[in-house]
């Protein structure tokens, strides 16, 4: 049942990565600057949900499962590259758009 869970919130994470993201970012160029918060939500989803079943595999097998990196390389991508990209997109507009504090 947690794997189900997990593969389901994966599969939720996923989408809000390769969709949501783009959107709330559309949202923000817009002038809805609010929106930057949604940013790291959607886009955290999905690496915190591949770290929830990785550690669930290894509490089962004893062993981890990233061998699929190597016999596919283009989950190097999207499993690590993507969700840093994020993050360093939502940092980005967060220093862009706070308030300067005045020395």
């Amino acid at each position: 049942m947690i794997r189900r869970v997990e593969l389901t919130v994966s599969t939720f994470g996923w989408i809000s990565m390769s969709t949501l993201v783009p959107l709330v970012l559309l949202i923000f160029a817009e002038g809805m600057r609010k929106a930057r918060h949604l940013v790291l939500i959607l886009g955290l989803v999905y690496p915190l949900s591949l770290i929830a079943s990785q550690t669930t595999i290894y509490l089962r097998t004893g062993t981890l499962y990233v061998k699929y990196l190597t016999d596919f390389p283009i989950f190097i991508f999207t499993d690590i590259i993507l969700p840093f990209l994020v993050i360093l997109i939502w940092h980005d507009l967060k220093e862009k758009t706070s308030p300067k504090v005045a020395a």
